[in-house]
């Protein structure tokens, strides 16, 4: 009789042992398949098995409790599902799963209706799954698999070596401490991606359980992160091939732990100088790290201009200062050559032009924070070729055109804008277009005053004088060259900065008598002059109100430098930064020529300052009294030595007061508003007291007041 077959009634010996294999079989098979039957509470203790209802009926209740034998997780597989539903509630026939052994454990899911669900993933070793169905409807039921996960835990530390795998903790214990150190055989950065976190929170630094990684090898190295709570936190990149990560946590709370993967990302870093001599090719730095320092030399291998164009633009950010991480670039082949751009922040920069075949770019990062970086390409501009606009959006720059590149019948346009409130000035380098009459109706250079050429014009220039520096009054200079079909010449070169509103590097004349002149909240790579004259012939005071510059040794970054005549070829008599308000600066003669200067580090507010005549002194020489005539005069010198006791009012009628020297000279000082002083230099060693005041009237119909104070008379004009 075949053991398959179990009958009832058994005789013969070898029918009761094939009854008792099939019997043990059949005891096996209940462990692992549970029956399509629904009725009371089944238990599973196999490492894998399968269980469910089918076709099942009105008012049923069963559950399904799996243990597994070993440590580890179940994993609960649906294979088919179809339990009555109602508009995406269970509220009537449901599939529960509970994370434990017990109908109090946290519910993973509530199933019902006829979508397969996802794969369940329980906490630990137990899974309670219960199936309810009301007096309504009923439906083909459910078929679901378990099998079991390795629970992954950790101790000590673990190497990875791979291009890319993953780790993590599940559900963790109390007082653990685990270590993975990725460490990549091929040059490249880790980027390391979390898939899932949830660690015991806190707040502050994660003082409880935390996941902390480090930019190396060991926990002495840079902290690129410390992480705690359930927020899934960003990638992290490291800065070269290995990366640590550490996890610890404490003795009180646990919590579902975290799982990461990491890939490499291959290197696209930068280090010293790389010379790029193809007619195109692009560069950049890739999620770049503290202290860097780049060089890109292009060096064209043909005639032309290098075009230099930015696909992708993140540098730490600062306000129009970049003193911390920038991209700066030279129009040359060294950092003498003219500066075009200093750029920072997320703004993708306007395309820059090199003036010929050489283009320096540098990039330097400090030692904070750091960024995505750029992409930049570059293409050969071919010489002669103008034929649509340019567009300069940076602070300063410079654009032209060269003797390769003039050509007859060029047509030209560069558009130069910047921030709102601010001013262009164009400073001419170099200077050499066909002249034609007067009005230069050959080849000539025009600057309009704003985005247009129907605004303003500024000047048109040809010939081979060096023009003078132009300043907008908008925050916008369109200039065009044209050339006719005869002469060409060397071309020129133009330089422009970004300026506000009062400073100009074409120096602005100001008149001495009650003067004022400064910037306020100025910006980098400032140029600003202004020369100060007397008609009088009278000394020059300047006299500081607030003055505020970023502070450095010898004062070689930005500073006001005061020159004693027209001209920057004058005697210094002032070089100026930091915060001290400085004293009042004179004059020997009758100009004072002051200039303004930020390079392209830090900024600040600014200063600001007024003007007035400080009147000379005269001489006696060998006469002993000193004629002022009326005219001259403001007010009128008494007849009097101070040291008398005595005020009288002059003579009407003369012409021609004199006074007394009685020493070396008389000094006297014409001061903001209507106040005139009068200082005598012989009355250094007597004290004169204080003395009256009486009112005189002089010729004609001015008033004046004279009052004494020791050595000095003062008369208040009326």
């Amino acid at each position: 009789m075949p053991c398959s077959h179990v009958i009832a009634w058994v005789t013969s010996r070898r029918q009761r042992a094939c009854l008792l294999l099939a019997a043990t079989m059949m005891a096996l098979l209940v462990d692992t398949v549970a029956s399509a039957r629904c009725s009371g509470q089944t238990l599973l203790k196999t490492a894998e098995g399968s269980f469910g209802v089918e076709n099942y009926s009105n008012g049923m209740s069963c559950s399904w409790l799996i243990k597994l034998p070993d440590k580890g997780r179940v994993v609960l597989h649906f294979e088919k599902f179809d339990v009555e539903s109602a508009d995406g509630e269970c509220p009537f026939d449901k599939v529960v799963v509970l994370d434990g052994s017990e109908s109090t454990a946290p519910t993973l899911a509530e199933l019902c209706g006829n979508e397969l669900p996802a794969d369940i993933l329980a906490r630990g070793s137990s899974l309670l799954v219960v199936f309810s169905a009301d007096s309504s409807r009923t439906g083909p039921g459910f078929w679901a698999t378990y099998t079991t996960n390795p629970r992954v835990l950790c101790s000590g530390r673990t190497i990875l070596t791979a291009a890319e795998d993953s780790f993590g903790v599940d559900y963790y214990a109390n007082d653990m401490s685990c270590e993975w150190l990725i460490s990549l055989r091929v040059e490249g950065r880790v980027v390391l991606h979390f898939e899932k976190f949830d660690l015991e929170s806190a707040d502050g630094d994660c003082p409880l359980d935390k996941v902390t990684i480090f930019d190396g090898s060991d926990s002495t190295d840079r902290t690129l992160a410390t992480l705690c709570g359930n927020k899934l936190p960003a990638d992290v990149v490291s800065s070269y091939s290995t990366l640590l990560v550490v996890f610890s946590s404490d003795s009180t709370r646990t919590a579902p732990g975290f799982w990461a993967a990491y890939t490499t990302k291959p290197e696209v870093l930068c280090s010293g100088l790389t010379i790029l001599t193809a007619a195109e090719a692009s560069f950049g730095v890739d999620n770049y790290i503290n202290d860097m320092s780049c060089e890109w030399l292009i060096q064209l291998p043909v005639d032309g201009r290098v075009q230099l164009h930015f696909e992708k633009f993140a540098v730490e950010d600062s306000v129009e200062r970049c003193p911390f991480d920038r991209v700066t670039v030279f129009d040359g082949s060294n950092t003498t050559a003219p500066m075009l751009a200093r750029m920072c922040g997320n703004e993708l920069p306007g395309d820059i032009v090199s003036s010929q075949r050489s283009l320096l770019v540098l990039f330097s990062t400090d030692s904070s924070r750091t960024s995505a970086g750029f992409l930049a390409s570059y293409t050969v501009r071919r010489n002669g070729t103008c034929s649509e606009r340019v567009v300069l959006s940076n602070r300063t720059g410079t654009f032209g055109v060269g003797r390769n590149e003039y050509v007859n019948n060029m047509r030209c346009e560069w558009l130069i804008l910047v921030p709102q409130k601010r001013q262009v000035t164009l400073h001419f380098v170099i200077f050499d277009v066909e002249a034609g009459g007067t009005e230069c109706s050959k080849d000539k250079v025009t600057i309009f005053d704003g985005n247009e050429i129907s605004t303003s014009v500024l000047g048109s220039f040809c010939g081979n004088q060096l023009p003078r520096n132009i300043s907008t009054k908008q925050n916008a200079a369109l200039v065009t060259f044209s050339a006719d079909s005869e002469i060409t010449a060397s071309g020129f070169w133009i330089q422009y900065f970004t300026t506000t509103e009062g400073c100009s590097s074409n120096p602005i004349v100001i008149d001495s008598v009650d003067g004022n002149f400064g910037v306020s909240d100025y910006v980098n790579d400032m140029h600003c002059a202004w020369l100060i004259k007397t008609q009088t012939n009278q000394k020059i005071s300047l006299d500081f109100l607030s003055f505020e510059l970023e502070d450095s040794p010898g004062c070689t970054n930005d500073r006001v430098m005061v020159f004693d005549g027209e001209s920057s070829s004058a005697p210094l008599l002032q070089n100026l930064c930091g915060s001290t308000v400085p004293t009042d600066i004179v004059s020997s003669g009758a100009s004072l020529f002051v200039t303004f200067e930020s390079n392209g580090l830090v900024t600040t507010t600014g200063f600001s300052v007024n003007t007035s005549e400080e009147l000379r002194c005269y001489e006696c020489g060998q006469s002993d009294s000193v004629s002022l005539r009326e005219e001259s005069a403001v007010g009128l010198l008494l007849e009097a030595d101070v040291w008398d006791n005595t005020i009288s009012c002059p003579e009407k009628g003369d012409k021609t007061h004199t006074v007394d020297c009685k020493g070396s000279c008389w000094v006297y000082r014409r001061e903001r508003g209507d106040h005139v002083t009068y200082l005598r230099g012989c009355f250094n060693s007597i004290d004169c007291g204080n003395f009256k005041y009486q009112t005189c009237r002089l010729r004609g119909s001015t008033n004046a007041m004279s009052r004494l104070y020791g050595s000095r008379l003062v008369y208040l004009i009326d």
